[in-house]
Order: structure tokens, then sequence, then C-alpha cells
């Protein structure tokens, strides 16, 4: 598939199957809400799909997250941590819900045998609604206390940046997982309503 040109801070970085793409240098925030973007996408795919376009799309999700906590672990706790007053309380408030989100995950590939199931159905609703909750409280509270800590020490936004360069995610199921992950599903989204995005104020 190919892949489109890194874009300016602030728009979309996606290849043309769907995938997000990180470019090379990054506003990482910015980069990190569009991950968030891309896999509540994905909870509204599962949604719509039936069988195995269902399943697949359930391991693509896997990837997803799996690809987006590595980010996370490498470049935005470990900066929230160090450079936030309650940097040790915002981000273990923070990994604890991700460790809930891995058991239910888990809990739900424990069920692909039968993705249309009402223990499927029940599992996957409640991961949803603790992963919408979870990218919530990260963009309104990390996510805000960063932007407001980079505006005072830039010192702190060309850190995140090395950081982002040194990590490599660019190589991750975001970018390149067209060879590994399942088909990209193209299944209808549901009537209901996503929730908003959090919007990052400056």
């Amino acid at each position: 598939m190919p892949t489109l040109a890194p874009t300016r801070r602030g728009e979309p970085a996606a290849t043309a199957s769907g995938h997000i793409h990180t470019p090379p240098t990054m506003d990482v925030l910015q980069e990190l809400k569009q991950q968030h973007t891309q896999i509540k996408g994905q909870f509204d795919k599962i949604n719509g799909c039936h069988g195995e376009d269902r399943r697949a799309a359930v391991l693509q999700l896997r990837e997803f997250m799996a690809a987006h906590e590595k980010f996370e672990e490498e470049i935005l706790h470990p900066t929230a941590r160090a450079q936030l007053p309650d940097g040790p309380k915002v981000v273990g408030a923070r990994t604890d819900e991700e460790q809930q989100e891995k058991q239910l995950l888990s809990q739900l590939e424990g069920q692909l045998g039968n993705v249309d199931a009402s223990e499927f159905n029940r599992i996957f609703q409640e991961l949803r609604t603790r992963v919408f909750k979870h990218i919530s409280a990260e963009e309104s509270e990390e996510f805000t206390k960063l932007l407001r800590a980079m505006n005072k020490d830039p010192a702190i936004a060309q850190r995140m940046h090395k950081m982002g360069e040194q990590a490599h995610i660019k190589s991750s199921a975001f970018a390149q997982c067209e060879g590994e992950c399942p088909h990209p599903v193209q299944c209808p989204k549901p009537e209901e309503e996503r929730p908003r995005d959090v919007e990052l104020t400056r």
C-alpha cells in the first residue's frame, strides 16, 4: 500500500490503508492524539462488523493498541513522570488503566471463536468504554499538563522530539503492518454517536 507523505503539524498522518504513519520529527502529543482517533475508529469498525471481518478487526485493534502503548511507554509517560509536579500520580493512574485494558483485550481474544456471541459483545463494550474513558483522561490531564510544561520550557519539547526519533515508532503496526496484520476491513460505522475528541488547548 502506498504511504502518504509526512504531514505538517496538526494534519492527519495516515497511510492509504488507514494505518497511522509517524514521521521522524513530530509534535509528539499531536501524533498520540491522532493515534487515539485511529484506535477509536477501529472500535467503531468492530461494532459494525460481523463474522470474519469482526475477527480481523479485533486482531488489527490489538496491533494498534500494542504499538500505541509502546509509544507512550517510551516517550510520553517517562517525560510526564519526570517533568510534572504530580507526574508519578498522573502516570500511575493511566498505566493502571492500561493494565486493565490489556486484561480485557486478552479476554476478548479468547472469544474470537464466536465473535457474534453475547459474551464477546459484553467484553467488547466494557473494553470500549474503558479505552474511551482512558483516552479522555489522558488527553485532558496528561497531555494538557505536558503541553503547559513545554510552553514554559521548550527544552522539554525538544527532548520529546528526540525521544520520538530514537524510538523508531514509524516501524510499528501503525505504519507498516500491511504484511502482517489482518486485511483492512471496511465495515459500516454504527449509528450511535461517538464521544467527542478532547481538544488540546494551549
